[in-house]
């Protein structure tokens, strides 16, 4: 679940909470569950299903 940041006229930022209608699943017809809130698999709805971006591999240095 991540919130979103909108500007508010006082150039302060709101954050508004994501909700079950905003998840990809349940706008596809694809949840099948029935929570108050939204749950560990959602995804922000958009024009694909993506994964989140995962943070690059780092090799850490040979030991001797």
């Amino acid at each position: 679940m991540q919130p979103s940041s909108t500007p508010s006229p006082r150039g302060q930022r709101a954050t508004r909470t994501a909700t079950c209608a905003d998840c990809y699943f349940q706008r596809q017809g694809l949840c099948a569950l029935s929570l108050e809130r939204p749950c560990p698999t959602f995804r922000a709805a958009g024009a694909s299903l993506a994964p989140p971006a995962q943070p690059r591999l780092v090799p850490l240095a040979a030991y001797a």
